[in-house]
């Protein structure tokens, strides 16, 4: 299971274009997931993958839900933009919320700032911004722990 993450794309044609360009060099992959905040930027995206996207707090037109959950033989992870869950102030709304969803993994943004924390036996894993050039891929060990891997277009 390969996935490529992405957030607060913003409307960022350079990195839109960026991110067809890492598909191409780098894929296939299962899954692009965009955790809100420019889901148009979709369209400026080459992706010949399946798309999973949830709706961030800038995203006010879009019909896409606020929280999903994707279940795949690796594991099952909760995909949300955050700002529901207060991620500016704690990641423990978020894990508590992916637990009662039963998953191990909480894909989320916001807060613009790339990471993974292990929080009550939950991975919260955050691409970073798009609109500042960054992104993750998600790869899966053999035990299906998540291995993240940070990128900036920028460097």
């Amino acid at each position: 299971m390969k996935l490529l993450i992405i957030s607060d794309s913003h409307g960022s044609k350079r990195f839109a274009t960026g991110i067809s360009k890492h598909i191409k060099q780098k894929g296939p992959f299962d899954y692009l997931i965009h955790c809100g905040d420019g889901l148009t930027d979709l369209d400026m995206m080459d992706v010949p993958c399946p798309v999973i996207s949830v709706r961030g707090n800038c995203d006010l037109f879009a019909t896409a839900p606020e929280k999903t959950v994707l279940k795949t033989d690796a594991c099952t992870i909760f995909i949300t933009h955050g700002h529901l869950f207060s991620v500016k102030r704690t990641l423990s709304q978020l894990s508590s919320a992916a637990k009662t969803a039963q998953c191990a993994i909480a894909l989320y943004g916001h807060t613009h700032q790339q990471g993974m924390n292990y929080i009550d036996s939950v991975y919260c894993i955050n691409p970073g911004a798009l609109n500042n050039g960054q992104f993750a891929e998600l790869t899966f060990n053999q035990e299906n722990k998540p291995i993240p891997v940070f990128f900036n277009l920028t460097d």
